[in-house]
Parts: structure tokens; sequence; C-alpha cells
């Protein structure tokens, strides 16, 4: 009976923490995509040095949060990520409205699929 409340306990410990998994992927990824949508809103504005501010936030939380993501994210989702951020950097610096635009959704549907493959799901499970 003792080794079954231990299983169960296990359990238990195991599915809160991959709760808390999810809910703090879920704040990272939003955050770092209201960064992305802020800078390219103000790029299309024409406010290149107000949208590479944003985005270099978003970038700086992103590189700080290495600590967490090189444990619960595959390596190459942040190598892809972290390559499309210094691209979109480089377009916004180089003020290439049309290229801050595609890269902008490229660098969203990334970070919104990291989320989405961390969730579990009956596909995942089966």
């Amino acid at each position: 009976m003792k080794k079954t409340f231990l299983a169960l306990a296990l359990l238990l410990g195991l599915a809160l923490l991959s709760g808390w998994n999810l809910r703090h992927l879920q704040k990272l990824t939003d955050e770092l995509c209201f960064g992305v949508e802020e800078a390219r809103s103000l790029a299309q504005e024409g406010n290149f040095t107000a949208a590479d501010e944003a985005l270099a936030r978003s970038l700086d939380r992103w590189l700080d949060a290495d600590g967490y993501t090189h444990v619960f994210i595959r390596h190459s989702e942040i190598d892809a990520a972290t390559d499309i951020f210094y691209d979109l950097r480089g377009s916004i610096l180089a003020q290439e409205t049309e290229t801050v635009e595609a890269e902008a959704e490229k660098l969203l549907y990334h970070l919104r699929s990291i989320y989405t493959m961390e969730r579990v799901s009956i596909r995942s499970v089966f």
C-alpha cells in the first residue's frame, strides 16, 4: 500500500511540475511575442530606432532565459529562434520594412510553435 501512495505522489508531483513548466513557457513566449509585435508595428510606422529598442528588450529576455530554455526546449528550436531574432534585428537596422514584416511573422510562428510542441495532447501521448 505504501508503494501505491508513493507512486501516486510521484505522479502528482510530475503533473504539477509539468503544469508549472507549461505556465512558465506560455508566459515567456507571450512576453517575447508582445515585444516582436511591438517592434514590427514600430518598424511599419518608420520608427526604426524604437523598433530596435523593443526588439532588443525581447532578445535580452530570450537570452536571459537560457538557464530555463536549455533544459526544457529542444536546442534546435533555441538556435532557430535566436537566429531569426538576429536576422530581424539586422533588417530593422537596415530599415527594410518588407523584410521586417516577413521575419517578424517567422519569429512569431517559431515562438508560438515552441509552446505548442510542449503542450500535452492525445497525439503526443500515444
